[in-house]
């Protein structure tokens, strides 16, 4: 039996990067304060979205463990077939698929820090099986060497070694393409990594916005699980806030609800976030809000009411940014109706 030995995901520590801007919305950074954020090429003051929050995508550190032997094993108790023909390759490329099984290679990778093998294994479908334990509190398990190599990559893009960033833009094709995998443990193993690359690097964003990033995502805004939902979100906003021709694509592909009913969620740190998620969608760059997507907003579906529930919140902080919000939308509608009569 093959084992793979290695790290749970850690939690994602927000740190300054250098030539750190200024946030972008109303409301200022996330909840817990330890939001990175990054200047932009498409406007100075444009900042990232803060990291998820830890509930999002990280065990805990007291649930953080280290993989065992029998781990992970192949499905069938027993690696593929190799292929010994004089031709097969010998090399500890992730090209070598017939004479090593990807399993192993993943293991050498990860022992030699080699993200360019972990990178061409997110390709892999060769089935695994997890015996015991989560990687992960509510993404499924990786039932693929693919889906295990995400996770892999994740742990090492929470590192944020500019080193490995050259490497880490060639794994953006894959991990859109996974974003449309039929299988769910790929979706949200894909969903992981692309969280914790979005804010290595500019050119990690275009690569993902080049790369068809954007529509694979939307799907995803309406996925079963909250968490899953919230997190393709968070991801968007780094790539909509600010660009006003992503900013109506959402529009345009019907992700407003979605991005909306994020503040129905009975989870603080979704509810949080989703008021900053509409923000930096309905707010341009000079902090003047588009109006066919405020339109969308307060006459389709809503948002002023669930703004307003949500400025009696508990939570002082929900409160507060719930406020802000409300005063915000509130004000443009209030505008709005006095133009419809003036010009009506």
């Amino acid at each position: 039996t093959q084992s793979y030995m290695g790290n749970v995901l850690p939690a994602k520590m927000g740190n300054q990067q250098p030539g750190g801007g200024v946030n972008l919305n109303c409301c200022g950074g996330n909840r817990k304060g330890d939001g990175s954020y990054i200047s932009s090429e498409r406007a100075n003051t444009l900042s990232l979205a803060p990291p998820l929050p830890e509930s999002y995508r990280n065990l805990t550190n007291s649930e953080q463990r280290q993989w065992h032997t029998d781990d992970i094993s192949f499905v069938d108790g027993k690696p593929p077939k190799q292929d010994k023909s004089p031709s097969a390759k010998t090399t500890s490329s992730v090209d070598t698929y017939t004479t090593q099984s990807d399993l192993v290679l993943l293991n050498k990778a990860r022992e030699q820090k080699d993200i360019r093998t972990i990178v061409q294994l997110l390709q892999s479908d060769e089935p695994i099986a997890l015996k015991d334990g989560v990687i992960h509190p509510w993404a499924s398990n990786p039932r693929s060497v693919g889906a295990l190599a995400c996770s892999q990559l994740s742990i090492y893009a929470s590192q944020k070694n500019p080193q490995f960033l050259p490497e880490f833009v060639k794994s953006i094709p894959t991990l859109v393409e996974l974003l449309r995998s039929d299988s769910r443990d790929k979706q949200e193993s894909a969903v992981i990594a692309l969280d914790f690359l979005v804010d290595q690097d500019e050119s990690v964003r275009k690569a993902m916005i080049r790369c068809g990033a954007v529509d694979a995502l939307i799907q995803h805004l309406s996925a079963p699980k909250d968490l899953m939902k919230a997190a393709a979100a968070q991801i968007l906003r780094n790539l909509y806030a600010g660009n006003h021709e992503i900013q109506m694509r959402l529009l345009t592909f019907g992700c407003v609800p979605y991005l909306v009913d994020l503040l129905n969620s009975s989870d603080s740190d979704i509810q949080y976030d989703g008021i900053q998620c509409n923000l930096d969608l309905v707010l341009d760059t000079s902090q003047r809000v588009i109006p066919e997507i405020a339109d969308a907003m307060i006459l389709k579906y809503h948002i002023l009411k669930r703004l307003k529930g949500l400025t009696t919140s508990p939570e002082e902080d929900i409160a507060s940014e719930a406020r802000r919000a409300f005063v915000i939308l509130d004000e443009y509608n209030q505008q709005r109706q006095v133009s419809n009569i003036i010009f009506n």
